[in-house]
C-alpha cells in the first residue's frame, strides 16, 4: 500500500547503476527515545542519525548491523535485539552516469545492548531524540532531506520500503521519492 507517492518517481536507468548495501540501527530505550549521532565521514557528513555502513561481501546484513553499531558507538547488541523497520533506496543520480549509484539500507531498530553509547571518529555528539520529536518535527533535527520525510512512519511505528532519488551524490537535493507500507520483510 503506498503511503506517498511523489508523481515524478521513475525507474528509467536505475539498472545500469551500481548497487551497494547497507545498514543503520537506531537504539531505543525505554523512554521511547532513538539514538542518534552526527556522521563525521562519508554521506552524510554533519547529519544526525544511526551508526551505519556498508555490508562487507560475504557478511550478512544482521552481522553488519552489529558490527556497525559496535565500531561506530561502542555498543554490543544482543542476540535477537534487532527488529527490521524499513528497508530503503537511495538513488544517486549524476550527471556522469559512472558516478551514479544506488545505496540499498536496511534499517533496525535496536532494543536491548550492552554498553553506553560513545563518541567515536564516525559519530560523535551523540543524544537521544523523543519519538514524538521525529514524527512530528522532523524539520526540527539536522538530518538528510530524506530522513526528515520517512523518519516520521518508522516513529509511528510503521514499517516501509522506499525509494528515495538525488540530484547529484553529494545527496543534498531530493528530487522524488515512493514510500509503501508492508506488513513483513521477505
Amino acid at each position: 500500500m503506498a503511503i506517498y507517492s511523489n508523481p515524478n518517481i521513475t525507474t528509467q536507468g536505475e539498472n545500469h547503476m551500481q548497487h551497494k548495501v547497507a545498514t543503520v540501527v537506531f537504539l531505543q530505550n525505554e523512554k521511547g527515545e532513538i539514538f542518534m549521532g552526527r556522521k563525521t565521514q562519508k554521506i552524510g557528513i554533519g547529519m544526525y542519525t544511526g551508526p551505519g555502513g556498508k555490508v562487507e561481501p560475504g557478511e550478512a546484513i544482521e552481522t553488519c548491523a552489529r558490527r556497525e553499531t559496535f565500531e561506530e558507538i561502542q555498543v554490543k547488541l544482543k542476540e535477537a535485539s534487532l527488529r527490521k523497520i524499513a528497508i530503503i533506496q537511495f538513488y544517486n543520480h549524476h550527471q556522469d552516469p559512472t558516478k551514479s549509484f544506488l545505496m540499498e539500507v536496511h534499517f533496525f531498530l535496536a532494543n536491548n545492548w550492552e554498553g553506553t553509547p560513545r563518541d567515536t571518529e564516525e559519530l560523535k555528539d551523540g543524544r537521544w531524540f523523543p519519538l514524538w520529536r521525529l514524527r512530528w518535527f522532523p524539520w526540527s533535527v539536522k538530518m538528510m532531506a530524506a530522513d526528515k520525510i520517512f523518519l516520521p512512519y518508522i516513529a509511528a511505528g510503521q514499517k516501509i520500503k522506499a525509494k528515495f532519488h538525488y540530484d547529484g551524490t553529494d545527496q543534498k537535493k531530493l528530487t522524488k521519492y515512493v514510500i509503501n507500507q508492508v506488513e513483513r520483510f521477505l
